[in-house]
């Protein structure tokens, strides 16, 4: 992953902010890092030297014994970036030097990788990974270009979408992470042995093809041993994934929260404007997180 940021204790803040920018260019994922938790000059590190935000850390921490883990999230709380975060520690094998969660000390398995379709897996997840682009800027997301082997492109109706991407290892044996989406229905998740499925955002139950998604998954992983991770704003209500989630008692099934209160990032006066543009009765999901029971499509009104 480059140089240790502990090996620049001996620089004055301001060096040490133009030698980390120097290096977040090179690599997405140490800046954020950085960005979260890796300076005791950070400006966003809370007054008793917490990480920011909290909830982030505590869902990295939670691997060292969750096998599922989500963030059930409002918009706009860094959900999204958060486990893709996590995902490219993982395909690497590049880990902070606090990281307390799981550990991947070996490549030569497969992530899996979904979301609702075409269109939203290049605008969120492969976005986030690879960079805006599969040809100039791929290399400019959370995986670093000089770890990226191969992309194959998927035909999808969308340009420039990732079917499967190869990375490398810090161990030098391969990954490969595999998109997929949910409208390609349950049986593109049938077969195969992933170590780690990721979801940005969740299935729709009320979508027969998509309904049997959740336990084809958790099929695939439980015969590898695998982890499940996962980050959504719970706008279809009470479904499948919030129930197995919220209504668990295994302590490897762990959630957490995170609304707009744990997102000291965005302005006040932002939220205020955003949120009066919400239907009311989307306001609780989108800004706290709550799932909208009877998932909003027939009770247009506050639960």
């Amino acid at each position: 992953m480059g140089k240790n940021i502990l090996e620049y204790g001996d620089l004055s803040p301001e060096e040490l902010m133009a030698a980390l920018a120097e290096l977040g260019r090179e690599n997405v994922l140490l800046q954020w890092w950085h960005d979260c938790y890796g300076s005791p000059h950070n400006p966003e590190t809370t007054e008793d030297g917490q990480p920011y935000p909290k909830w982030q850390r505590e869902f990295y921490d939670a691997g060292a014994f969750a096998t599922q883990r989500l963030v059930m999230a409002a918009n706009g709380v860094g959900k999204s970036q958060s486990v893709c975060a996590e995902l490219a520690a993982h395909v690497t094998g590049n880990y902070p030097d606090w990281w307390a969660g799981k550990r991947f000390p070996r490549g030569g398995w497969e992530a899996w990788i979904g979301a609702i379709d075409n269109d939203m897996q290049k605008r969120g997840p492969q976005r986030a990974l690879l960079g805006r682009d599969l040809e100039d800027l791929l290399g400019t997301g959370l995986i670093p270009k000089s770890t990226i082997r191969d992309v194959k492109r998927r035909q999808a109706g969308v340009k420039d979408v990732a079917d499967t991407v190869t990375v490398m290892h810090a161990s030098g044996e391969p990954v490969v992470i595999k998109f997929l989406t949910f409208e390609q229905g349950w049986r593109k998740w049938q077969s195969g042995d992933p170590k780690i499925i990721l979801w940005d955002e969740e299935p729709d139950d009320s979508v027969s093809d998509q309904k049997d998604i959740l336990s084809e998954a958790l099929t695939r992983l439980v015969r590898n041993s695998g982890i499940f991770i996962c980050g959504y704003t719970p706008l279809l209500g009470d479904t499948q994934l919030t129930e197995h989630f919220m209504n668990s008692e295994d302590p490897s099934v762990w959630w957490i929260g995170a609304s707009w209160d744990d997102a000291p990032h965005m302005d006040a006066d932002d939220r205020k404007r955003i949120a009066e543009q919400y239907p009311e009765h989307q306001r609780a999901a989108r800004t706290q997180g709550i799932p909208m029971l009877g998932e909003g499509r027939i009770f247009h009104a506050p639960e």
